[in-house]
């Protein structure tokens, strides 16, 4: 029997390793998910979990016969972000972007340079987030009251029905640092389940596990592509660092998802008790050679199998405990495990 949990995967990553925890819960369950977990994965690609068998296209993910069922476990964030681009560009939603000058607020999407780079058919989120950060964050903005939020409330709704006084939520995340999916949205869905944790008095921990590039490039060539790959994970990484030091000290703040105030979120709290950075180099077992969905991949998906065990999963979760009671839980909670 596995652990209560939630396991919400964003991006390309997140849905692959989903897919992967769902096999071996699977295995380990007389071949169906434990009524007590439930598994989520949000891709701006609309048919990116939708597997099964080898004669789908290759554009699905599918690993043996497993897959992400359509409108319950994977749902797509398409849509077209051109018109909501114009109307920032108009000072209509200053929620999502204000032109600069202004004192209110912050810029979070520049319309107007991506209006002068990228054309209209790429603003077409059905094939993808174009390794574009912010175009992945505008993905959630768009799809948060219509398809994000209801489906986590669902889920929290439904696995907690059960959930014994002792015991406490996990609640996971997976994504990775370099694409613009995952890595534009993952702060944004680790608020939002802080928020929904409200609803059982958040006993619950939250983890966020995120796979950095070089996982993704070559380690005997850093080419173009693996540059913007470090790049955006930087930027990924010091997003996050931000939004895990939450104090008086770096700002209290409220996030706006809708105009006029309609969806607000005050941020109190970090949005991950803990967060595994994910690197394919190891002393020993290195995975650098090794192609991620047969090594960093499936190694993720192990670790979390560990944590969901209902014999050795508590041991995480006291562990966890312990470093929030301690004088360190100030401090950014960033953890790693080996292969």
């Amino acid at each position: 029997m596995a652990r209560h949990a939630i396991i919400i995967g964003v991006g390309g990553t997140g849905t692959y390793v989903v897919t992967l925890v769902k096999k071996e819960l699977m295995e380990i369950n007389g071949g169906k998910v434990p009524n007590n977990v439930r598994l989520l994965a949000f891709d701006t690609m609309p048919e990116a979990a939708a597997g099964g068998n080898k004669d789908l296209p290759e554009n699905i993910i599918s690993i043996g016969n497993v897959k992400l069922e359509p409108s319950v476990e994977f749902f797509p964030l398409s849509g077209n972000g051109w018109q909501i681009g114009e109307s920032v560009v108009k000072d209509e939603l200053p929620h999502i972007g204000k032109r600069g000058g202004s004192k209110q607020g912050y810029i979070w999407f520049d319309s107007i340079e991506y209006r002068k780079q990228i054309p209209p058919a790429l603003w077409d989120l059905a094939a993808g987030a174009g390794r574009i950060r912010q175009f992945g964050r505008l993905s959630f903005f768009m799809k948060i009251d219509d398809v994000i939020r209801p489906r986590l409330e669902n889920a929290f709704a439904g696995v907690t029905a059960n959930l014994e006084h002792n015991e406490e939520l996990e609640v996971i995340l997976i994504s990775s640092f370099a694409g613009g999916t995952g890595a534009g949205m993952f702060v944004d869905m680790g608020v939002l389940c802080r928020d929904l944790g409200k609803s059982i008095n958040n006993h619950m921990i939250i983890r966020g596990f995120f796979v950095l590039p070089r996982a993704f490039a070559n380690p005997h060539s850093i080419d173009e592509e693996s540059r913007h790959m470090m790049a955006r994970s930087f930027a990924a990484w010091r997003e996050l660092d931000r939004f895990m030091n939450v104090s008086p000290d770096y700002g209290l703040h409220k996030i706006s998802y809708k105009p006029n105030n309609q969806l607000d979120i005050e941020v109190k709290a970090r949005p991950f008790d803990v967060c595994y950075l994910v690197d394919s180099k190891s002393i020993n077992y290195s995975l650098e050679t090794v192609p991620t969905e047969h090594g960093v991949f499936p190694t993720v998906a192990n670790y979390i199998s560990l944590i969901l065990d209902e014999q050795a999963g508590p041991a995480y979760s006291q562990d966890t405990r312990n470093y929030l009671r301690s004088d360190s839980s100030n401090k950014p909670g960033y953890s790693a495990f080996r292969t």
